[in-house]
């Protein structure tokens, strides 16, 4: 926090400097991050869409943030709804990665898939270079499946 946020200290009679942290205990095996794509300039301002293209990685470690490291906390992105147009009106699309219907998304490994486009009744191959950072309205994300503990240390000493 800023040295204008410190707080008083009982034991030293001083105005001390503190720091935040937020620790995670539990973690989803999906995660679903909503970004907010809708706000106000000011507190009586008028509601406008943000437009800000917003960078998310395709594989989140979330490590530094748990309470309890052992866990594994590495989630990679299997979908993203956009929203295009205006606050009036717009319009949603999707970027999916689709595996086989076996891959329940859970379990020792994911499949492998293909990102795919849906934009009303058309469906098109795409890639993670064409997902839209601008129109991002919901990102998707499964827990990764764990490593087995010596190719994780085979890696951690490569």
């Amino acid at each position: 926090l800023a040295e204008e946020d410190s707080v008083y200290c009982r034991q030293c009679k001083e105005h001390r400097r503190s720091w935040k942290r937020i620790e995670l205990w539990n973690l989803p095996s999906q995660l679903i991050i909503h970004l907010k794509r809708f706000g106000r300039d000011r507190l009586d301002g008028p509601l406008t869409k943000i437009e800000t293209p917003v960078e998310f990685p395709l594989e989140l470690d979330l490590s530094d943030y748990l309470a309890n490291p052992s866990v594994d906390a590495t989630y990679e992105l299997y979908g993203v709804v956009n929203h295009h147009g205006s606050l009036a009106g717009g319009h949603y699309t999707a970027h999916a990665y689709v595996t086989s219907p076996s891959d329940l998304g859970s379990g020792s490994r994911h499949e492998e898939g293909q990102w795919f486009n849906f934009n009303d009744s058309f469906v098109t191959q795409a890639s993670t270079d064409q997902l839209d950072f601008a129109a991002a309205y919901i990102l998707f994300y499964r827990q990764k499946p764990s490593e087995a503990p010596a190719a994780k240390a085979a890696a951690a000493a490569a």
